[in-house]
């Protein structure tokens, strides 16, 4: 079990990570950003590969690993809704409800908040919420892409016509004399 749950948290980062890099399209707001994404997928290769290839455990880096996964996610959707990526600001709330979630579930396993329904079942409400925010974040980028293909075809179908407007023109004058019309 803890063979499977270190490199369960390191897999499951690098699959967040990817996913942040994808979804907020991190690339198109920042280079760097980008970079600091493909280092962390590096870091987390790498304890992976510790852990698969040797006998000493990895637990406190993978759990730190997971740790500094979310605060670069959280650093770079951050940066991005900034610079006027809609879906940043989704996934940003989207993983903030999480991590409240995740937050309340240890309290409680901590004996630091009382057990009731709502801290009982907080990972499961914070992973609903996720779900649900995303899902919405994601209609409204397909929504957007959709507005911009329409007013893509909205202009061309401008162009042509002013294209048959002007050949219009130039058939008129090539046929009409313009002193006797």
């Amino acid at each position: 079990n803890e063979y499977a749950i270190q490199l369960a948290v390191c897999l499951s980062a690098m699959s967040a990570l990817l996913f942040v890099r994808h979804y907020v399209e991190v690339k198109q707001y920042s280079t760097l950003l980008d970079r600091v994404i493909s280092l962390m997928l590096v870091i987390g290769f790498t304890i992976v590969g510790i852990r698969l290839f040797t006998a000493s455990p990895v637990i406190v880096a993978a759990g730190l690993f997971i740790a500094g996964a979310s605060l670069v996610m959280m650093s770079i959707t951050l940066v991005c809704w900034r610079r006027g990526s809609r879906p940043a600001g989704f996934f940003l709330l989207a993983w903030t409800v999480f991590l409240g979630g995740a937050l309340l579930h240890m309290l409680t396993m901590l004996g630091l908040f009382p057990h009731n329904l709502l801290s009982t079942y907080a990972v499961i409400i914070g992973s609903a919420l996720e779900v649900l925010l995303l899902s919405l974040g994601l209609a409204d980028r397909i929504n957007a892409e959709r507005r911009a293909r329409y007013l893509a075809l909205q202009e061309k179908h401008s162009a042509i016509i002013d294209l048959k407007d002007a050949e219009a023109r130039l058939v008129e004058r090539a046929l009409h004399s313009a002193t006797t019309g």
